[in-house]
């Protein structure tokens, strides 16, 4: 487990990994966490009134062609899934917070067109539909790791092989972690 204290252990069902052209919702217990994020963008979101939390591991920009089997990589259709399946359960989006990561030039490429094509893919995805980012965790030159805890609705980030940090809380005020400080590298 990537928490920092025993007792959130505890009250934590099982851990869900989220690999690329994932889409997982869930409410609960639960745990997701992502395979690492080098391009890739983790869109997290959940709703603090019902503990119902959901990741989606999304690989490029932009929407699949009909007929494409792994859909889910592109940021169109794995947004709309994300939202859909809250919808399904019955909550409002207006409800939900939501918070972007990823996004790394990890190849170090002079050319980062895939790393900030992703970034801006899924925020437009989110901007369109009238939703707001409450925190994002992008951009730099090192992988990223997440991890969203739904008993607790702290969200886990970590840096490269840094240890694993509390970056946000959906159910706090502001939601930014006090301990958490985003260093760029």
């Amino acid at each position: 487990m990537y928490l920092n204290t025993a007792r959130e252990i505890k009250v934590c069902k099982k851990e869900l990994a989220v690999y690329p052209g994932a889409v997982i919702v869930r409410s609960g217990g639960e745990i997701l966490r992502t395979s690492p994020l080098g391009s890739c963008i983790a869109l997290s979101a959940y709703d603090p009134a019902t503990g119902s939390g959901g990741l989606a591991h999304i690989m490029l920009p932009g929407a699949a062609r009909p007929g494409t089997k792994d859909k889910y990589r592109y940021s169109s259709n794995a947004t709309i899934a994300l939202l859909g399946r809250f919808k399904r359960k019955g909550i409002s989006l207006e409800t939900l917070k939501f918070v972007v990561a990823g996004g790394a030039n990890v190849m170090r490429a002079a050319d980062n067109s895939v790393s900030d094509l992703n970034i801006k893919a899924v925020l437009n995805e989110l901007k369109k539909r009238g939703l707001e980012t409450a925190f994002k965790f992008v951009g730099g030159v090192r992988r990223r790791v997440i991890v969203l805890n739904l008993a607790t609705g702290k969200l886990y980030g970590s840096l490269g092989s840094e240890k694993m940090k509390e970056i946000y809380c959906f159910g706090s005020e502001n939601g930014r972690s006090k301990n958490f400080t985003e260093r760029k590298k």
